[in-house]
């Protein structure tokens, strides 16, 4: 007992000694605490906030939780953090400086690190950068990050991942950007992102690894953005219930290239500014699926996209003002699949084509002119997806009428159209032959062979009907097992275990299956699937089906996936289901060369 009460002592002595040695007065036990709370007050200056606030990051145990609260509005220098190992800093200060200090308000060094900012949460800043950092998540739940001044920045972020769920982040001032963003992914499942002055952005991306978009983006002044995704070659998802407005002229409410746009049902994006633009996305594909667009103002435009694609499936692009157009496009792809496009005002267009573009317009409404500019691009109705190579009847290309300008009015769901007939419209001249983009390669995670033998490793490229769908396969470690780099079959070599990677040749894409090299076989008992909750989907949203393996090292375990009714939902290879339209179909997983399989009925909803 002696002895056990000395070293409490020892151990009390020493943790005081630590304390008092680095001032760390606020941790609230033992040195090393997994749990610390560091607290500012309006009378201390910044240079003891920063070295209580390094301090609790230095010497707290891997995976801390620092959290800071307290206020300090009257800061007069920069707030500079770093860390390299991983911790979690909640930031539920209110800290401000009331006039401009010459650097970023806060700096956080920590790509290991997730920064939390809730509710209660404030970092506010003027004429300067309110916080620039490169933590590994940001999270913004109910906090708020907000400066004031031209040419200021209010959250800039490298190589993170950005979520933001209520909250607001806010700048204003002239060249001013709310979110600065460089090879971030972005997700705005709810509150605000704005920016007010001109030249502003809300939400600059450069290099973005995907945007998603369920919240509010705002921007209001001329020559502004609400979005910008720069060098984008991912996806921006305008969700349901999303909301994208620009005020301003010569504004744009999405900006981007390459990439595809998706916008879903009940999404908006509004613009109210002449010479404005809806969405733009050059080199890209645009995809409306129920959501609006709606501009109002002079030369302004609801969808423009030069050498790329439009798809309206549904939804409605609405243009209000005089010399406006719900598209316009050049040298690019327009399909009307459904959906409503319409104008009010002179000199308007609902579909204005430069140079060679084509549109088809298959079903949908249209109400105002449709006009062909330069003699070269093609205008054609058709009845179906189904278009014969020779075709009569209500189909052909656009009559053209004065110098160089084709146009005829549409005033109803089935439009009464003056056009030369066509003897000859194929297929490509609607859906084109232009390069269909690989985003994603799918493999299964892990796979076990035994030592000697030999399989076929799946591979599902998405989309499905990318142009090119070659890849190539690549052993980490060839002396455990290797693969043939055209048709990836893997060779098990000896025991242990090795990742092969698969990479498309259309943009490097890549994906990693665990190779586990035994050496005996061993027999597969049994198999189990992961299913969705509820054995249910709604259309358009994808779940991957997991088999497991009993024993989880069964030799030869390549799952092969099936849907009995692929237009309700389609599976691929690597076992992701994509919903598809409303319906059930029977969804199958049999365990590699055996005949034990499981199967579920899924409903799409």
């Amino acid at each position: 007992m002696y002895i056990t009460f000395r070293r409490k002592i020892i151990c009390f002595t020493v943790a005081v000694i630590v304390a008092i040695t680095f001032n760390l007065s606020i941790i609230p036990h033992e040195v090393f605490a997994s749990e610390i709370t560091v607290t500012i007050f309006q009378k201390d200056d910044v240079y003891d906030i920063e070295e209580r606030i390094q301090d609790a990051l230095d010497y707290s145990a891997k995976s801390s939780i620092i959290t800071v609260t307290g206020s300090k509005t009257n800061v007069d220098d920069s707030l500079y953090l770093s860390t390299s190992s991983p911790k979690t800093l909640i930031w539920k200060a209110t800290y401000s400086s009331p006039h401009e200090i010459g650097d970023s308000l806060i700096t956080i060094d920590g790509r290991d690190t997730n920064l939390y900012i809730p509710s209660g949460g404030n970092i506010s800043s003027i004429g300067d950068d309110a916080l620039l950092t490169n933590c590994k998540n940001i999270y913004i739940d109910g906090g708020t990050v907000t400066a004031n001044g031209p040419d200021c920045v209010a959250l800039s972020a490298d190589d993170a991942s950005i979520i933001m769920s209520n909250g607001a982040v806010k700048a204003t001032g002239d060249n001013c950007i709310a979110i600065d963003a460089y090879r971030c992914s972005v997700t705005v499942n709810s509150g605000s992102v704005q920016a007010t002055g001109n030249d502003c952005i809300a939400l600059y991306t450069e290099y973005p690894l995907l945007i998603s978009i369920s919240g509010w983006i705002e921007a209001s002044g001329n020559r502004c953005y609400a979005i910008c995704a720069d060098s984008n070659y991912e996806d921006i998802n305008i969700k349901s219930w999303a909301a994208v407005r620009i005020t301003g002229n010569d504004s744009f409410g999405i900006l981007s290239d390459f990439g595809r746009i998706n916008m879903e049902k009940n999404s908006k994006v509004t613009v109210k500014g002449d010479k404005s633009c809806a969405v733009l996305n050059d080199c890209g594909e645009i995809v409306l699926n129920g959501g609006t667009i709606a501009t109002e103002g002079k030369y302004v435009l609801g969808i423009s996209n030069n050498y790329g694609e439009i798809d309206v499936l549904s939804g409605s692009i609405s243009s209000v003002g005089a010399s406006g157009s719900a598209i316009k496009t050049a040298s690019s792809t327009v399909r009307i699949i459904g959906g409503k496009l319409s104008v009010n005002g002179n000199n308007s267009a609902a579909i204005e084509i430069l140079d060679d573009g084509i549109a088809a317009f298959i079903k949908g409404s249209c109400t105002g002119n449709m006009i062909v500019r330069n003699n070269k691009g093609h205008i054609v109705e058709v009845d179906s997806l189904n278009i014969p190579d020779n075709r009569t009847g209500n189909t052909g290309l656009v009559k053209r009428s004065g110098a160089g300008v084709a146009q005829w009015n549409m005033s109803s769901t089935k439009p009464k159209i003056d056009f030369i007939l066509s003897p000859s419209i194929k297929k490509t001249m609607i859906w084109g032959d232009k390069k269909i983009l690989v985003r994603e390669v799918r493999t299964i995670k892990k796979y076990y062979i035994n030592k000697g033998s030999s399989n076929v490793l799946p591979v599902a490229i998405v989309p499905e009907n990318a142009t090119n769908q070659k890849v190539t396969w690549k052993s980490k470690n060839p002396k455990i097992a290797k693969i043939n780099p055209k048709t990836g079959e893997v060779y098990g070599k000896k025991k242990g275990k090795t990742i092969v990677t698969v990479t498309t040749a259309d943009g490097n894409k890549t994906a990693n299956c665990v190779v586990y090299v035994t050496k005996n076989m061993v027999a597969l008992k049994g198999i189990k699937i992961s299913m969705p909750k509820n054995k249910a989907m709604n259309v358009g949203k994808t779940y991957r089906v997991v088999a497991t393996f009993k024993p989880y090292n069964a030799s030869f375990n390549i799952p092969k996936f099936k849907s009995q009714n692929r237009s309700v939902a389609k599976i691929d290879n690597a076992g992701v289901i994509t919903a598809l339209k409303p319906g059930k179909t029977k969804i199958t997983v049999t365990a590699g060369y055996t005949k034990k399989k499981k199967s579920f009925i899924l409903t799409v909803k």
